[in-house]
């Protein structure tokens, strides 16, 4: 495994440049190669904090530069996120805005839909995973 350190000085290790980020024992991202549409998937897995978030940042700023079209940030496995995750997500959805890819979030459990209806960011959600009104 690589060690490399990111702005905050943790340890960033990846068994593949394309597959795993583990960022420490409570944090990871499983970041594939974009598909030949340009999507590409994001699997967050853990806590999502103060410490983890300029990993995140990081692999999801590089997206947009590996020619991605669509980046699906899939959230099923988030067991913690608090404003320095909602944070980096907010600036992840703009600069992907502003260079024409679509981002959203998908796979969204009740914690991540409430922390994103709190500051105003549900308009991330993927269509799929917006809540359903009563008939």
């Amino acid at each position: 495994m690589q060690s490399a350190p990111h702005a905050d000085s943790s340890p960033v290790r990846s068994t593949s440049p394309a597959e795993r980020v583990v960022v420490d024992d409570l944090f990871s991202i499983d970041v594939p190669d974009p598909d030949a549409d340009g999507c590409v998937i994001v699997s967050l897995e853990g806590e999502v904090d103060f410490v983890t978030a300029s990993a995140l940042r990081t692999v999801l700023l590089g997206c947009l530069t590996r020619g991605c079209s669509w980046i699906r940030v899939d959230v099923r496995a988030v067991t913690f996120l608090n404003s320095a995750g909602l944070t980096v997500l907010a600036d992840a959805h703009e600069r992907a805005q502003a260079a024409g890819v679509v981002l959203t979030i998908e796979a969204a459990g009740r914690l991540i839909r409430r922390s994103l209806r709190a500051t105003g960011l549900e308009f991330m959600l993927a269509p799929e995973d917006e809540p359903r009104s009563a008939g």
